[in-house]
């Protein structure tokens, strides 16, 4: 099903709604404007071909932010739960931006890893994190 201005859905249960997004993936939901074709669904002379199966990699969810001649993916979600946002991310006023990983570890710009559990006491009033227990003075 589609909907909106030139928006198309190519697969079984595909979903496109807004503006010139596809929906190439058996199951997937696009919303937005001009979201990118998946490489997953991209046939091996490089153009985009309906897929039949789902495939656990599969982005079930995309938000297009694209543009004429520029299409562009702002956000997926995958069958396996995996989100991946193109900008910032924002979550109960903590902001996740450019190359932070958070599994087990916390890995931080210039090299800065954190292994373990890192324990926030307090948060002065002025800025900044005030840890305890945490490396050496």
């Amino acid at each position: 099903m589609a909907l909106g201005r030139t928006s198309g859905a190519y697969s079984p249960g595909s979903v496109a709604i807004g503006t010139a997004n596809r929906a190439w993936l058996c199951g997937q939901t696009v919303v937005g404007r001009f979201n990118a074709v998946p490489s997953s669904a991209l046939g091996g002379d490089g153009k985009p071909v309906p897929d039949l199966t789902a495939d656990p990699q599969d982005e079930v969810f995309v938000v297009g932010g694209g543009h004429l001649g520029a299409p562009k993916t702002a956000l997926t979600v995958t069958a396996q739960g995996n989100v991946q946002a193109a900008g910032s991310v924002s979550a109960a006023g903590a902001t996740i931006s450019g190359s932070s990983t958070f599994s087990g570890n916390a890995v931080f710009q210039n090299g800065v890893t954190i292994q373990g559990t890192v324990d926030i006491k307090a948060v002065p009033p002025k800025g900044g994190i005030s840890m305890e227990g945490f490396g050496t003075p």
